[in-house]
């Protein structure tokens, strides 16, 4: 199987991917990659899941139009994988180079803080909420830093 450059992975993402957070089941900040396609990428996708783990999901077509074809896509969670991931593809990356950055921050930062116990719900809905929008935001306007976003989540953390 060919292997692909970090330039190309790149600017695939920067195309296709999708950088969210999660809370997990565990009530744990997790990072979350997404990348989708039409059914002639699927087997860059696998590339992707074969090298970075993860998994593919297929979505049917849609009953909008007949026309279209089946899509994948590749996701993979958690802070070990997905920052591996973005760390190989950072300096390459054009619109989502803030978004992947505030995530390897958040690996440093927020990496392993567990809210289970109701009082600090607050705290991590807030802190949730506010990375949400910081990473939506950056979709909009690609070059908001990252900085900025991570002063105000330190000011939310020790005032909780």
């Amino acid at each position: 199987m060919k292997r692909l450059s970090w330039k190309y992975i790149a600017g695939l993402f920067d195309g296709e991917g999708c950088l969210d957070i999660q809370i997990s089941k565990q009530n744990y900040i997790t990072p979350r990659v997404r990348m989708a396609m039409a059914e002639p990428g699927k087997e860059v996708l696998e590339m992707l899941a074969n090298t970075y783990g993860g998994n593919i999901y297929k979505r049917g077509r849609s009953s909008q139009n007949s026309n279209w074809m089946d899509s994948y896509s590749w996701e993979i969670n958690g802070y070990k994988r997905c920052c591996y991931f973005l760390r190989q593809i950072v300096k390459h990356l054009e619109i989502k180079k803030e978004q992947a950055r505030l995530i390897l921050w958040c690996e440093n930062h927020l990496k392993g803080m567990n809210y289970g116990r109701q009082e600090d719900m607050t705290s991590v809905n807030e802190i949730r909420k506010f990375v949400r929008s910081e990473m939506s935001a950056m979709k909009r306007d690609p070059h908001r830093l990252s900085e900025t976003a991570q002063e105000n989540i330190l000011e939310m953390l020790q005032s909780s």
